[in-house]
């Protein structure tokens, strides 16, 4: 069967989905390397020996909570829309999103735990973006660290992203790691990150 993952940055505003196959879905987990993963409490227990085997935290949440219409009035309720269809969703009809997108549990069980857990403030979670990323290159981040790209959390072993860091900002430093460890492969991709960095290259002491 197919899976589905919310993944969720609540101190910018990230939000983002993916409806994936096993394999894709393990090579996700890796590539995002979350602290924390949120499952439902009735999860197949092979599924939680496999979560089980990464740092990352692994949280039960009730199941009734990952129930699609309960996840969908959760996602209405936040963006403020009657269809879910604007916010990218597949529909099965006019009136009602496809019953068995996984991403639609996966993302009203998410807002439901950071809203009602971690009190986080989740209005500047605006929209949702996919996990998909077709014009960049999968690396691990295992992978990124043999490569010197980053460091492990707390090391100081040089490292690409420790050079290049000028940031003031620890958002401006996440989104500074989220780009060294996600390549770009696409051309129209690379020409309008180009075109981003000229603009502000040139706009310095303006």
């Amino acid at each position: 069967g197919r899976f589905g993952l919310a993944w969720a940055v609540p101190t910018n505003g990230q939000f983002a989905v993916a409806v994936c196959e096993p394999q894709a879905f393990l090579e996700l987990l890796a590539r995002q390397a979350p602290n924390e993963i949120v499952v439902a409490a009735d999860a197949d227990e092979r599924l939680l020996g496999v979560l089980g085997n990464g740092a990352a935290a692994t949280t039960r949440w009730p199941s009734w909570r990952f129930d699609p219409q309960e996840a969908a009035r959760s996602l209405k309720s936040h963006f403020g829309v009657n269809d879910l269809d604007v916010l990218g969703f597949e529909r099965e009809s006019d009136q009602m999103p496809s019953a068995d997108d996984p991403a639609i549990s996966a993302a009203g069980a998410l807002l439901s735990y950071l809203r009602e857990t971690k009190r986080a403030p989740l209005s500047h979670i605006t929209r949702i973006e996919s996990l998909a990323r077709r014009h960049e290159m999968a690396i691990d981040p295992q992978t990124a660290i043999d490569l010197d790209g980053v460091s492990r959390r707390g090391s100081h072993r040089p490292n690409l992203c420790a050079v290049l860091d000028r940031c003031r900002t620890a958002m401006g430093r996440r989104l500074l790691r989220e780009r060294l460890t996600h390549p770009l492969t696409g051309l129209d991709a690379i020409e309008r990150r180009l075109d981003e960095v000229a603009f502000f290259v040139n706009d310095r002491g303006t």
